[in-house]
């Protein structure tokens, strides 16, 4: 079993360091839903890598050409999906297969755990001891810089961009997982990184809400953010600016990455919701009325100084009138926690033509027999016409870890599940050491001990790649 991969820390270190240039003015959006040509390029940067890698994981030579695409998806599900995906990723990692990962693509919970490690200049060992001390603290203890949000809050009230909730809910949750200062990391940083294959691209999904009729997906990646549904895609470093017909109208700056952590895990934001009136009542009484008016003005209001009635994230329409979009008269919409949807990031996976997906599930459901999230990967699926194996739902949720493929048809894609067995609250934002260890220590023991179900995975997925 091989240990952690040391290369991994200095990788992450030179993606933290990097700095993107200012982009050049007015920005083009991108209209179509093809692949952006700069991840196409990353992926066979990435290819290369996770080739070598494979093949010394499995001691056999393979053509380049029949290298499956493995992508890893984790699930939302709160504070319960960052320690299951931290013990998920411990255990792809003393495998060694975290290097063959070509995506890595998260929501809700789990986009918290992959940030921080893509950010905070740490290694698996290093952030599971920063996060264990970090997620033992109540939300209402964590550090947060009051006067830096302020700052920041107002500034997007005087330039008139969209203030919400999820300002304030985002810095919380960029408190708990990045080290300081929470508003000074950008997801746009990675891009040089990512570019170079130095670890499996990340896809962090979000959907589409409200004026959408239904959910929609979107995507986050240090390339590009965007939507299928919308038909547009803009980069990374351009989103929170206004847009009409494909170019930027304004200057604002990039949206700083505790933001997203908070549109990602939207649908969590209500259990802070007693934190949010508290921090605004502090500042109030200490004598900042008029600035706490000014901020509940735009994200909600309070009700006998108790609780906050919620206001969702709300951002420049990129798409604005754009042709192609279905809510382009709309100047501004809302994105929010793709677990609203399916509480498992596949779709985003689905439309790469992924060869082979591990799945890390800590959904409420995920142990359930007629709810599991799975039940709707396979719906979806199905209403697209993409290839999915069938699922044995007796036995999928028995198992720490089971194996779906077609014997037969080389074109469905190879599955293997983990299940989360710890049915810790979702509302729970707070654990203790030991409630730490054993959800973390689970979900890896869940992948290093099943070391034959993932190498018949592997050999099922080579086989079915046809070479390119």
């Amino acid at each position: 079993m091989k240990q952690l991969n040391l290369l991994y820390l200095s990788l992450i270190i030179t993606a933290q360091a990097t700095a993107q240039q200012p982009l050049p003015l007015p920005i083009k959006a991108r209209i179509d839903n093809g692949i952006c040509s700069k991840e196409l390029n990353a992926l066979v940067a990435r290819n290369q890598q996770a080739h070598m890698a494979l093949q010394s994981l499995l001691n056999i030579k393979f053509a380049r050409n029949q290298m499956p695409l493995i992508g890893a998806a984790c699930s939302g599900g709160g504070y319960r999906a960052a320690i299951a995906t931290l013990g998920f990723l411990r255990g792809l990692g003393k495998l060694g297969l975290l290097n063959t990962l070509s995506y890595l693509a998260t929501l809700s919970g789990s986009t918290w755990t992959t940030s921080a490690l893509l950010v905070n200049n740490m290694t698996l060992d290093g952030l599971t001891v920063y996060l264990k001390k970090q997620l033992s603290f109540p939300l209402k203890d964590q550090p947060i810089d009051k006067e830096a949000l302020i700052r920041t809050m107002l500034a997007k009230i005087k330039d008139s961009r969209p203030v919400s909730f999820n300002d304030i809910w985002g810095t919380l949750i960029g408190t708990a997982f990045f080290t300081p200062p929470a508003t000074g990391h950008y997801l746009s940083r990675l891009e040089a990184a990512t570019a170079q294959g130095r670890f499996p691209i990340p896809i962090f999904a979000s959907v589409v809400g409200p004026p959408s009729p239904t959910y929609q997906w979107a995507e986050f990646t240090p390339f590009e953010v965007g939507s299928t549904y919308l038909n547009t895609w803009i980069p990374t470093a351009a989103f929170g600016k206004k847009f009409s017909a494909g170019l930027s109208t304004d200057q604002s700056p990039e949206e700083h990455y505790s933001y997203l952590l908070g549109l990602f895990g939207s649908a969590y934001a209500a259990s802070a919701g007693d934190v949010i009136a508290d921090l605004l009542g502090g500042l109030e009484s200490s004598g900042n009325a008029s600035t706490c008016n000014s901020i509940i003005s735009c994200i909600g209001n309070t009700s006998n100084n108790a609780s906050l009635r919620l206001s969702p994230p709300r951002i420049n329409n990129f798409s604005h009138n754009v042709s192609m979009s279905p809510l382009r008269h709309h100047a501004q919409i809302t994105m929010l926690d793709a677990g609203l949807a399916i509480n498992i990031p596949i779709p985003p996976l689905m439309r790469r033509k992924i060869g082979l997906y591990i799945i890390c599930d800590a959904s409420d459901d995920c142990t359930k027999l007629q709810t599991n999230e799975m039940r709707r990967v396979e719906k979806y699926a199905r209403d697209n016409n993409i290839p999915f194996p069938t699922i044995d739902y007796d036995v999928l949720i028995k198992h720490p870890m089971s194996l779906w493929y077609d014997p037969v048809n080389p074109r469905v894609p190879v599955v293997v599940y983990l299940p989360n067995f710890n049915t810790f609250s979702t509302a729970k934002f707070s654990y203790t050491a030991t409630e730490f260890d054993k959800l973390m220590l689970d979900m890896e023991a869940a992948v290093v001990k099943n070391v034959p179900i993932l190498q018949k995975a592997l050999e099922v997925a080579i086989n079915n790649t046809i070479p390119r």
